[in-house]
């Protein structure tokens, strides 16, 4: 786990009011439950922002990826792949068609997210 993504659950583990969980557990409720019921949530809202913000990090490594591995065709990522075709090739265009299809597909890894987060106040739901 990510120290960060560690960070931000404790952080937000801490918050829980005791009042709730002493509650649950006067009124009998298995772990289990005081879990789905109490302790969820409060985390996944959370989880949603960070895990948008890592999926974030992961797609834009483009300048750490070539930095360390240049053009090698074994380390290369689908970032590298686009440039290295439109640059090498002079194929600008397919280039540039493939940058959208990148975008494209980072923006349908995120919309579930961005649902998740802004939905109530956007209207999605």
């Amino acid at each position: 786990m990510d120290p960060f993504v560690a960070l931000v659950v404790a952080a937000t583990l801490r918050t829980i009011p005791k009042e709730q969980i002493e509650w649950g557990k006067t009124q009998g409720a298995s772990y289990y439950l005081l879990v789905k019921q109490i302790y969820l949530p409060y985390v996944v809202p959370l989880l949603a922002i960070v895990g948008t913000l890592r999926l974030i990090d992961c797609l834009k490594t483009y300048e750490s990826i070539w930095t360390l591995f240049a053009n090698n065709a074994e380390t290369a990522s689908i970032s590298i792949r686009i440039t290295t075709l439109a640059l090498e090739t002079r194929n600008y265009g397919m280039g540039a068609a493939l940058s959208v299809l990148y975008i494209i597909f980072a923006s349908i890894l995120i919309t579930p997210f961005a649902k998740r987060i802004f939905g109530r106040k956007l209207g999605y739901s």
